[in-house]
């Protein structure tokens, strides 16, 4: 369930394909590793994301709360360091894309589009206007707090339609009803499914 979020976050969030469930993945097929990494170690985003959100997760439990004159010693120690770069890397060059996008009026409405877009715009203050780094701090939280929450509430909902049959039958009527003849769903479908936005919240509590 984790990977079926964090493929949809990843074309949701960032209007890219991770590669999660195919060989899609542009890193790889660009020869990523070569021009970015001076390292023989290689990960793909799933495994650099879960590497270093459930290892670094560990070093600071583990470690005194002020690590930093020994960080990579550390990351290096517990494997993590690598695939922290890696990570780093992947949304740099996913802001930079984006950056470039934007600039020949090539925007697309995902989060971080968005949210560069946003930060490109000339009504802002020099000042006021987010660093890369601090671009890549909220990416990477909208990844780690979206993936994981995301999966466990798409559980307890799975769990429950289970349970009560009769609740599963309205919500596919619904669906039906919104989306026939196995129709797409766009966003402006999604607010329709009153229903179905009443289970999920019953759920989530």
């Amino acid at each position: 369930m984790t990977d079926i979020t964090l493929d949809i976050i990843g074309k949701v969030g960032f209007n890219y394909d991770f590669g999660i469930y195919n060989d899609n993945n542009e890193f790889i097929q660009s020869g990523f590793k070569d021009h970015h990494l001076n390292s023989k170690y290689h990960h793909s985003f799933r495994e650099a994301l879960y590497l270093t959100i459930n290892r670094i997760i560990l070093i600071k439990l583990l470690m005194p709360i002020n690590y930093s004159f020994i960080e990579i010693p550390v990351l290096k120690l517990f494997g993590v360091y690598n695939a922290y770069l890696d990570l780093s890397n992947y949304l740099d060059e996913l802001i930079e894309k984006r950056k470039y996008q934007n600039k020949n009026d090539d925007i697309s409405d995902d989060i971080l589009s968005l949210m560069v877009n946003s930060n490109e715009s000339n009504e802002l203050k020099e000042e006021d206007k987010l660093t890369n780094e601090e671009l890549k701090a909220n990416a990477s939280l909208f990844v780690i707090a979206g993936h994981e929450t995301t999966s466990t509430l798409l559980t307890w909902i799975l769990y429950e339609l289970c349970l009560h049959l009769d609740i599963q039958e309205i919500m596919r009527e619904e669906i039906q009803l919104i989306l026939p003849n196995n129709q797409m769903p766009t966003y402006n479908d999604y607010c329709k499914l009153k229903y179905f936005d009443k289970f999920k919240m019953f759920t989530n509590v």
